[in-house]
Formats: structure tokens, C-alpha cells, sequence
């Protein structure tokens, strides 16, 4: 599949190359902290001493694998201490984040410049997995535009799905970015017409392509 969309890449939103770099979480996190976002403090290691300390140094951590396995997105989940070993923690990298207290979360698509932010409440630690509560449309200001932007060029993205979620302080926390991830559900949920908006990217996109020699 890789290499019949590397052959028709100029039919994709985003390069597949682009892709591929992009699902590691690692290289995500750097980028986004290159942009100007604010990341959780973090710790990607397979250290089993480095690891003690982190999760000792804070209240609850989150704990996810670096990139998808087995064609299954990358889940995130509240770490348990108890079962912490030097074996299984030397098994394999994974990245350990401070968890941040808060209950908004956003999930954010981006198509070319344009910037779509939802925001919804949820206590689950992957809050993808809470469709039970309204979400609403908000406003992304102008210092979230450019770093948005900045993140875009870096990554080389002309699509991107973004997790953030806010803390009780007001911060917005960078976690990840999906390619092309789900947003479909966020008409329901909004009432905002995502799916048209999509649809007239793409229609922009082909235009675009058709002018081009």
C-alpha cells in the first residue's frame, strides 16, 4: 500500500513519506515543542531507573507506545506503578508524560490554513474514546494560528487532526497529531459542518492540482 501511494503521491493530502516520519509520536513532540507549543513534561526511555524517577517526581503519569502497532492507534493510558518491573520496562521505549489535570479537551483539524478547533468535556485519560457529551466549535486566537502554522511548515503537513487538552490553569497542552485522523463524528456532536468544509478542501485541492502544469 506504501508504495502504490508513493507512486501517486500527488494525489494525497499529505506525502506518504510525510506519513510514515509522522507516526512517531517522538518525532511529533519534537516538532511541536520546534513550533512553540507547550508539551507535557515527558520522558521517552526504556531505562527502567529513569523511569522510577519520573513517575516517582509526579502525581499521576500517562504512559503511550511511540508509534501504532499492529494497524491499532496509539492508545494512552494512566499509568500503574505497581506494575513496573525492570524487565518489562527494558522490553521496549515508550513515552511517560505528566498527566494534566483539566476536563476540556480539543480536537483540532487543520486543512491547508484554515484552523477548526472543537472543544467538549471528558474525565477518561484518552478522551477519544468519550463521544457521550456535546462538543462546540471555538475560536483559535492569533499566537495558536502562527504556532499552528509554524508546526504545519515543520512537519510538512497540508492536513492535520490535533489532540490538545487545556489544565485547570488555562494552558493548552500539545499531545499529538493524527495525518488524517477521525473528525466525521464532530458534526454530530457540533452541529458544525465539518464534512462540507472538508469536502470544499479537497474540491480546492483538485482545482489547484488541475491548474498546475
Amino acid at each position: 500500500m506504501h508504495e502504490f501511494l508513493s507512486r501517486h503521491s500527488s494525489k494525497c493530502i499529505n506525502h506518504p513519506e510525510t506519513i510514515v516520519r509522522l507516526e512517531n509520536k517522538a518525532t511529533q513532540l519534537r516538532l511541536a515543542f520546534q513550533a512553540g507549543f507547550t508539551i507535557p513534561e515527558t520522558l521517552i526511555s526504556a531505562s527502567y531507573e529513569r523511569v522510577k524517577e519520573f513517575t516517582a517526581s509526579h502525581k499521576e503519569v500517562v504512559i503511550k507506545n511511540l508509534r501504532p502497532q499492529g494497524g491499532q492507534p496509539t492508545g494512552t493510558f494512566l499509568f500503574n506503578d505497581s506494575l513496573l518491573n525492570k524487565e518489562n520496562c527494558e522490553m521496549s521505549f515508550a513515552i511517560y508524560q505528566r498527566k494534566i489535570e483539566g476536563r476540556y479537551h480539543y480536537r483540532i483539524v487543520v486543512l491547508g490554513h484554515d484552523i477548526y478547533a472543537f472543544r467538549y468535556e471528558s474525565d477518561n485519560v484518552d478522551s477519544r474514546l468519550d463521544a457521550r457529551h456535546a462538543a462546540e466549535y471555538v475560536e483559535v486566537n492569533d499566537s495558536m494560528r502562527h504556532t499552528f502554522s509554524e508546526f504545519m511548515t515543520l512537519a510538512q503537513l497540508e492536513m492535520g487532526v490535533f489532540d490538545f487538552k487545556e489544565s485547570d490553569e488555562g494552558e493548552w497542552y500539545f499531545l499529538e497529531v493524527n495525518q488524517q485522523g477521525a473528525f466525521a463524528y464532530l458534526d454530530a456532536l457540533t452541529g458544525f459542518p465539518i464534512l462540507h468544509t472538508f469536502a470544499e478542501f479537497l474540491h480546492g485541492r483538485c482545482q489547484e492540482k488541475e491548474r498546475c502544469p
